[in-house]
């Protein structure tokens, strides 16, 4: 009752082999809805990490890609 967000799943993931970077959505991992994080700097891991974890980007994710949908009669948001 007093710390129900720690049993709640994470939406969105990442996954890097120290070159490239990868993000998806927990619930879908086939490989086809895995994308590229494209930045500018090509190669600059630490350059792609920060854009992507950078307060105004996961507040983007937030704001322009959650849906609410409808799963056994209850109202469910995802990201």
């Amino acid at each position: 009752m007093e710390t129900p967000e720690v049993m709640v799943p994470e939406m969105i993931f990442s996954a890097t082999e120290a070159i490239g970077f990868a993000y998806g959505v927990t619930w879908n991992t086939v490989r086809r809805n895995i994308f590229n994080w494209k930045h500018t700097e090509a190669g600059n891991l630490e350059a792609k990490v920060k854009s992507f974890c950078s307060v105004l980007q996961l507040l983007r994710f937030l704001k322009d890609y959650i849906l609410f949908t409808e799963k056994d009669e209850e109202l469910q948001k995802f990201i």
